[in-house]
């Protein structure tokens, strides 16, 4: 009996460093391998990029952040509508996608051709699509939040 409860608190406990493995390695959570800059450079641009969309301040948008508030909820304690809210993170989205490719064309990655036809397949994707359109392949990115 206690060699059962031995063998299955180790099997527990096995499978609950495992699962803290896997999700350190996808990226979940709080970032270990990021370099405090890189910590400091993403957070500004998601308060930064959240303060335009809501067009508030950054101050105020990291009041929210420290209340616990997700943009969702300060949309609503600003009095925006969801469909609002759609038609900013689509316009978000597209500056974002803009602003990509042409550091990728300024390196020389991807042709300004090329560039033109990623954005042009992005303006006519609807919200909730994630990254490949209406495939619906592909896990998205929250833009910033």
């Amino acid at each position: 009996m206690k060699k059962s409860l031995l063998i299955g608190a180790l099997l527990v406990g096995g499978l609950a460093l495992t699962g803290v493995g896997i999700v350190q390695a996808m990226g979940f959570g709080w970032q270990a391998d990021l370099d405090p800059a890189e910590v400091v450079e993403r957070q500004e641009a998601k308060f930064q990029g959240q303060a335009e969309m809501f067009g508030i301040s950054e101050d105020q948008v990291k009041d929210y952040w420290a209340q616990g508030l997700h943009p969702k909820e300060i949309a609503e304690e600003l009095g925006i509508s969801e469909e609002e809210m759609q038609t900013k993170i689509q316009q978000r989205r597209q500056q974002m996608m803009e602003g990509k490719m042409q550091i990728l064309v300024e390196n020389g990655v991807i042709t300004q051709e090329q560039a033109d036809q990623k954005v042009e397949k992005m303006a006519d994707w609807e919200p909730g699509e994630g990254c490949q359109g209406k495939a619906g392949r592909g896990m998205g990115r929250k833009l910033g939040f």
